[in-house]
């Protein structure tokens, strides 16, 4: 057993748990500081979990254990520590915090996983009527045809339903292009938090960093599955027609979170934009 952490395999009373609480990816409940952290797949979400897990004094553990996700999944959701708070759970009594990314980013960084990864491909595969390589355009047709409520959670929604229907009102909403760490050390402040050293070497995780190719148009190239692309900054891969079905995929996450649903007029005149 990890210290603080004892497994059990009974299921939460999902009769009375808070709707938000059992959303996919479920949030992170910290009852000592009565934080409930929401994330999301493509949003910084590893950093998001490490600082998480430091606060709550669980990433020694989560470490041990491996990767943070597996842990996430196989120990802490599974925890009689975390069956028990969720059931406890008030909502009046916590604050709640959500870590989020642009959309306009996040699909960009959804579909380089996808390929990386290979997420969704027999779907996709499907989709396409032959798993051959794909473009942006076509992973955007895609998840035109999904429930982007309920879905792989790289691709899903950021908002929860209690979000969208207002039911739940964050305290505190963390862009990641705000500048991260930064900015979890104001709410940290606001919350009257001790804050978090982020220079420590345990709450650094890797990031994507190879979006590094020549700056032009690259929303119709093909890419195969499994292919680690190396590509212009995510604004290079869309046109107007892209960046008005991000903005309607998408739209709650815009309106919600503050992001301009404007990019590609952004871009210089010569990007290779097109209407179609």
């Amino acid at each position: 057993m990890l210290r603080g952490i004892s497994a059990n395999h009974q299921s939460p009373d999902v009769s009375v748990v808070a709707g938000h609480l059992l959303e996919n990816p479920k949030p992170l409940v910290n009852a000592d500081e009565r934080l409930v952290v929401f994330w999301s797949g493509k949003s910084a979400c590893t950093a998001t979990l490490r600082w998480t897990f430091h606060r709550m004094g669980l990433l020694p553990a989560a470490d041990y254990f491996g990767w943070i996700h597996q842990f996430r999944t196989k120990v802490y959701y599974e925890s009689r520590r975390y069956k028990r708070v969720v059931n406890r759970y008030e909502q009046t009594k916590y604050r709640h915090i959500r870590v989020v990314r642009d959309p306009f980013a996040r699909t960009v960084s959804a579909y380089l996983h996808s390929l990386e990864q290979g997420y969704e491909r027999a779907a996709i595969a499907a989709f396409l009527q032959i798993d051959r390589p794909y473009s942006f355009r076509e992973f955007v047709g895609y998840l035109r045809t999904v429930d982007l409520r309920h879905h792989n959670i790289h691709f899903t929604l950021q908002s929860s339903a209690a979000e969208r229907d207002g039911s739940l009102t964050l305290d505190h909403v963390v862009r990641v292009e705000d500048g991260l760490w930064n900015r979890l050390n104001e709410v940290e402040l606001a919350l009257g938090l001790e804050p978090t050293d982020f220079a420590s070497a345990e709450l650094q995780s890797k990031h994507r960093s190879d979006y590094s190719a020549a700056a032009a148009f690259i929303g119709d190239t093909k890419f195969a599955p499994g292919e680690r692309v190396t590509a212009p900054e995510f604004r290079w891969f869309y046109d107007r027609a892209l960046e008005a079905e991000v903005v309607r995929l998408y739209r709650s996450d815009f309106d919600l979170y503050g992001y301009s649903t404007t990019l590609t007029s952004q871009l210089p005149a010569n990007s290779g934009q097109s209407a179609a």
